[in-house]
């Protein structure tokens, strides 16, 4: 007769061992995917860093040419009026001082 010789629970051991590596493949995966997308979040923070680099950029650029715009501006209408008014008629339009008419005595 075939007799069965007792497995002691190495059965039981087996499937535990099994289901332990399943548990340790999926917490595995589940890190993997986790890394992951904290890899995303790094690079996508590090492009909203050069975009706000670039923004600043660009904010200061604007300043700068509306500085500028200013700036020659005010140059432009403050020599204006050192030079003489709009109004006013330039220089060589009026007689010189020595071409006024002789006095009648």
């Amino acid at each position: 007769a075939c007799v069965k010789k007792p497995s002691f629970g190495l059965n039981s051991a087996a499937v535990n061992a099994a289901s332990a590596v399943k548990g340790y493949r999926d917490i595995q995966a589940r890190l993997s995917a986790i890394l992951a997308e904290m890899e995303q979040a790094e690079n996508l923070a590090a492009l909203l860093e050069e975009l706000r680099n670039v923004i600043n950029l660009e904010t200061q650029a604007i300043r700068d040419v509306k500085r500028r715009i200013k700036d020659l501006e005010d140059n432009l209408f403050n020599r204006r009026k050192k030079k003489e008014p709009l109004n006013k008629p330039s220089e060589s339009a009026l007689p010189k001082k020595s071409e006024q008419p002789d006095k009648q005595e």
